[in-house]
């Protein structure tokens, strides 16, 4: 029988999300949390990794384990 995957999206009062929480059969997964333009990612094991930076001109993302710019053309 498939998993029953769940999706959780959490937002402050302003409407601006806070965190996505994956479950599976109600065991965790995985949390995205996003604070003031920098985004974490936990895991099962409780390790905690930096996903993202946003800013102005684009953002610095983690690829595996090394931290890239991307940058948006306006």
């Amino acid at each position: 029988m498939p998993g029953n995957k769940v999706i959780t999206n959490t937002y402050d009062a302003t409407g601006k999300k806070v965190t996505v929480t994956k479950t599976d059969n109600g065991s965790f997964i995985s949390k995205q949390q996003y604070l003031d333009g920098v985004e974490y990612q936990e895991t099962v094991s409780g390790t905690r990794t930096l996903e993202a930076i946003y800013h102005a001109e684009g953002r610095l993302f983690n690829n595996a384990g090394t931290l890239r710019h991307e940058f948006a053309i306006k």
